[in-house]
């Protein structure tokens, strides 16, 4: 079991770092946790085809979190259309999602999509797949944001997406075993959507959290010593994620 992050950036990112994505193989089966701008090129940079992804899981709506999915989606389309191999993908997400991605179809003039190239589903409680098991927790961000905990051969992997300080984010992080989390800003910053280092720090330290991986990196924050600062609260593992990074599970 692996993690590869893809995209360790933020809306503003820099050329350093793409937007977010992570992606997480478990056996054979390939999930993207967001799909951000970028991630198209990252999977092909890596020898993958965004045509092998099986799964993608979105924690909200964002462009800087979903952009490339109508890329992969385009790209399932025509492999269905001029190809004998044929292409599905699911995809999860919060309220809403097959209503998301058809209007994606349709804001970008192609009304092509259909049934045989992806299935999507809203994920409003936990779910059991074959092998692990997904658990959504609503996050204070926007009205779409959710934190997922992947329970897998027991692990527990979550994914904050987007979250300020709420009871959602530490019910999330408990007891993880790694926590990806968004970490916008140094701590002399207050952020309303955001969280910033010492957030994280008092996240992980009540929440038990053994890992915890920091992305959604802005430019503004590439000069500070984002781990320092989380460990000044903090005294579990911390690392700072970037693009490639991968994680032995």
């Amino acid at each position: 079991m692996k993690l590869t992050i893809l995209g360790s950036g933020s809306f503003t990112t820099g050329p350093e770092r793409s937007k977010s994505s992570h992606l997480l193989e478990i056996g054979k089966r390939k999930i993207l946790v967001d799909a951000g701008d970028g991630t198209c090129n990252q999977l092909m940079k890596l020898g993958i085809n965004p045509t092998d992804i099986d799964d993608i899981f979105i924690t909200h709506f964002h462009s800087d979190h979903t952009l490339d999915i109508y890329s992969i989606l385009v790209r399932i389309h025509i492999i269905n259309q001029f190809s004998d191999k044929e292409s599905k993908i699911r995809i999860y997400g919060p309220k809403g999602t097959n209503n998301f991605i058809k209007g994606l179809d349709k804001l970008y003039d192609l009304n092509i999509l259909d049934e045989n190239d992806f299935s999507a589903h809203d994920v409003l409680e936990k779910e059991a797949f074959k092998g692990f098991s997904v658990t959504p927790f609503a996050v204070e961000h926007s009205p779409s944001a959710r934190a997922y905990l992947f329970e897998i051969e027991g692990k527990k992997i979550v994914f904050s997406g987007d979250s300020n300080k709420c009871q959602g984010i530490f019910d999330a992080s408990k007891d993880a075993d790694l926590l990806i989390i968004d970490c916008s800003a140094s701590k002399e910053i207050s952020e309303k959507a955001h969280l910033n280092t010492l957030d994280i720090a008092e996240i992980c330290k009540k929440s038990n959290v053994k890992k915890a991986v920091l992305t959604h990196i802005r430019p503004t924050s590439y000069n500070k010593n984002l781990v320092v600062e989380v460990k000044e609260g903090f005294d579990g593992e911390v690392v700072l994620a970037e693009d490639f990074m991968e994680i032995e599970i």
